[in-house]
């Protein structure tokens, strides 16, 4: 829906708090650091459907701003998530890294998973 396309800035009712995330679960690494359990998913993040083109569309028209990954992921991080689970599959990583550019959060807090295809592995950037 319309809805669920348009970005809102006030957080949603049931949106975890940085306070909340912070106090999320952990798994001791090696060298001591701690990885969060969990972790923001942006598979389809930012993924408009064909079918739901001519409702983004009307969003737009309506004054309302479609969400991009870069804003969605953006938002995950403004709210506290430090895990973010990424694929080349997922087409947006472009859009993924630009939100952690902007978001000006430690790389050292950030936890990213990443996956690529194996026929990939060979290509490079």
């Amino acid at each position: 829906t319309t809805r669920l396309l348009t970005l809102s800035r006030a957080a949603p009712r049931n949106a975890p708090s940085m306070s909340t995330l912070a106090a999320a679960p952990t798994i001791v690494l090696n060298d001591g650091s701690r990885h969060p359990q969990i972790g923001f998913g942006t598979y389809k993040v930012g993924f408009i459907p064909a079918s739901a083109s001519s409702a983004a569309a009307g969003a737009e028209a309506a004054g309302g701003d479609v969400a991009t990954a870069a804003s969605i992921v953006r938002e995950a991080l403004d709210v506290g998530y430090r895990f973010l689970d990424c694929a080349q599959f997922y087409g947006n990583e472009k859009e993924v890294g630009d939100a952690i550019a902007a978001a000006g959060v430690a790389r050292t807090d950030l936890y990213l998973a990443s996956k690529c295809w194996s026929d990939a592995i060979y290509e490079g950037p």
